[in-house]
């Protein structure tokens, strides 16, 4: 997704390296290239890999999409 069609406090749809699964999350802080997600809805599957991160993680823009 383009930067400027990312706005904070904004839930979208993400995915992850670091994640098995596609998660969605609130945008709290863009930098040039990502943003800094807090994650609220996961698959079971990364639910404790998700607790480790501290339900957040840096996301590139390109792994961001519309939330449906």
């Amino acid at each position: 997704m383009k930067a400027d069609l990312i706005s904070i406090g904004e839930t979208y749809e993400c995915s992850s390296p670091l994640l098995q699964a596609p998660f969605q999350g609130t945008v709290e802080k863009t930098y040039d290239s990502s943003a800094l997600i807090s994650v609220t809805q996961t698959e079971t599957i990364d639910s404790e890999r998700v607790a480790e991160l501290n339900k957040r993680l840096i996301v590139s823009f390109s792994s961001i999409h519309d939330y449906q």
